[in-house]
């Protein structure tokens, strides 16, 4: 059966219909048709249809342009506006402005095999009419019709002009709203779908469909360098079970944000959800880091921000031969990512539970921190959870060994990480490292505790003496260590978080911090 879409100069009735054995015909009136390409009145339900469907005699060129300038470019803006950070790592592919349209409807109206027909065929047949449409976009972002991915600076261009001088604030509310309108959107399909004539009208139309096919989500036409772009309702169907992995006090554990979940088949990962109530932590110490960012040491509360950290430096960091998990997927409009899940202790774990290789694994912690300070990273949120160790080899061979090839150290949490842009940057890293791992130690591990940290010192300084060059200094920064700022900002900004005996803990370590400092003197 064949399917033929026209627009007249008619107001009423709406649409006029047509039928015999081998054709279906709709005129719809040409104002309703210019109302709905234009500005999205029927949410694209009479535009997108029209598209495709209507004879070539009929379509009308003027309109589809229109359309894609005044409708559906402003539509994918705020749509990708998500993916600002990464517009140098992302590639999207042309066909995904309008394929967002076609699979949005299709998944809204189920029921309705027209749109399920044009979703598939748009995907899978580039027929003339598809040609000539995908013709008429390509020449509005003056792409080469040879290339298939929109460019960067094309991106940068639809979000200023079509977003306005707030472009990133308003297409992140629209964003939020959309999220919360959710329900009411379905809500409001569900009301479609019995009152609104030209639903009822798509609803009688039975197309033949394809058995066995299905169209991939529009998000399988955005490339990442690595993992993939899903809807968190994709994935969140293939989740069967969640855990919390951190060990340590209670209020530490239940503050982490990061999740082990499983598929089926027993594939373990991890999922880090950002605007996870978990993660109200950083709101919390929101004074803090505001103290700290006149101090030079900038974080962020912002949770898409933190999304790109963590996936930029997990990039990164491995680009320089440090280890970091690998990214399985990630969702920038719910604000999670997925990682593989590595089967190892955190370090906190490492001092807790008294491993008989505790000064060898914080020596090489030590080194490894170094390392990465070398090159100009610094971690900002650098607490002893933060870093899996793994046994990768039994140690037990008669020749001597180094600690790197029995064990490896992998970053976890990223989401502060950034340039090192002075020194008190890696100092906070340092400091903040100390005062967080007594802060999560219990008082029985307090030996272990100073023990391991100062191996982990060792380590570091001799690294930095040895490969470092002159943004890192060796005194200044043994100096800075016991600086009474970072002393204030835990004193202040752990009250919040943590009981009253956490002071207790704070002088324990601010006691060897201070000690660090004696030593160069």
């Amino acid at each position: 059966m064949r399917i033929s879409i026209k627009i007249s100069g008619f107001t009423y009735p709406f649409y006029r219909l047509e039928r015999d054995k081998d054709v279906t015909e709709i005129t719809f009136a040409k104002t309703f048709v210019e109302a709905d390409c234009l500005y999205n009145i029927f949410h694209g339900i009479i535009c997108v249809p029209y598209m495709y469907y209507s004879d070539d005699k009929d379509l009308d060129e003027e309109i589809l342009k229109r359309s894609f300038e005044y409708n559906f470019l402003p539509y994918f803006a705020d749509d990708i506006a998500v993916f600002k950070r990464i517009y140098d790592y992302i590639k999207i592919h042309y066909k995904y402005i309008l394929y967002k349209r076609i699979y949005d409807l299709s998944k809204k109206y189920r029921d309705i095999s027209l749109f399920k027909d044009l979703r598939i065929k748009y995907f899978y047949d580039p027929n003339e009419r598809i040609r000539f449409i995908d013709k008429i976009l390509l020449k509005i972002l003056e792409i080469d019709p040879e290339k298939k991915f929109i460019e960067k600076d094309i991106l940068e261009f639809l979000i200023k002009r079509y977003s306005g001088r707030y472009g990133d604030l308003l297409a992140r509310l629209k964003i939020e709203f959309k999220k919360i309108s959710d329900a009411l959107e379905n809500f409001g399909s569900l009301i479609d779908l019995y009152m609104n004539p030209f639903i009822q009208l798509y609803k009688d139309i039975k197309i033949p469909l394809t058995e066995h096919v299905e169209a991939p989500p529009p998000e399988s036409l955005i490339y990442v360098p690595e993992g993939v772009v899903l809807k968190r309702s994709m994935a969140k169907a293939k989740t069967i079970k969640r855990e919390v992995r951190e060990r340590g006090p209670g209020i530490v554990t239940s503050l982490s944000s990061a999740k082990i979940r499983s598929f089926k088949e027993n594939v373990l990962f991890v999922e880090k959800r950002f605007l996870d109530i978990t993660s109200v932590k950083w709101f919390f110490t929101s004074p803090v880091i505001e103290m700290l960012k006149r101090y030079g040491v900038k974080l962020s509360t912002d949770p898409l921000d933190r999304l790109w950290n963590e996936y930029i430096y997990t990039l990164k960091l491995r680009k320089e031969y440090f280890n970091t998990p690998k990214i399985l997927w990630i969702d920038p409009w719910s604000y999670i990512i997925a990682k593989e899940y590595i089967d190892a202790k955190n370090l906190l774990e490492i001092i807790i539970d008294k491993e008989k290789d505790l000064e060898n694994i914080c020596s090489l912690f030590g080194r490894t921190l170094a390392l990465l300070h070398i090159k100009k990273i610094c971690l900002g949120d650098s607490n002893p959870r933060n870093f899996l160790i793994k046994r990768i080899a039994s140690g037990n061979n008669k020749e001597k060994t180094d600690v790197s090839d029995i064990y490896k150290i992998y970053f976890i949490d990223l989401e502060q990480t950034s340039e090192c842009i002075g020194i008190n940057n890696v100092t906070w890293d340092l400091a903040s490292l100390v005062y967080f791992t007594y802060l999560m130690s219990s008082r029985r591990s307090f030996d272990k505790t100073r023990s391991c940290m100062e191996n982990m010192f060792r380590e570091y300084f001799v690294t930095i003496e040895r490969f470092g060059d002159s943004h890192l200094n060796v005194n200044v920064i043994r100096d800075r260590l016991s600086d009474p700022v970072y002393l204030t900002i835990f004193l202040s900004g752990t009250s919040l978080i943590f009981s009253p005996f956490a002071t207790v803990k704070i002088y324990k370590a601010y006691d060897l911090l201070n000690q660090m400092k004696k030593r160069s003197e």
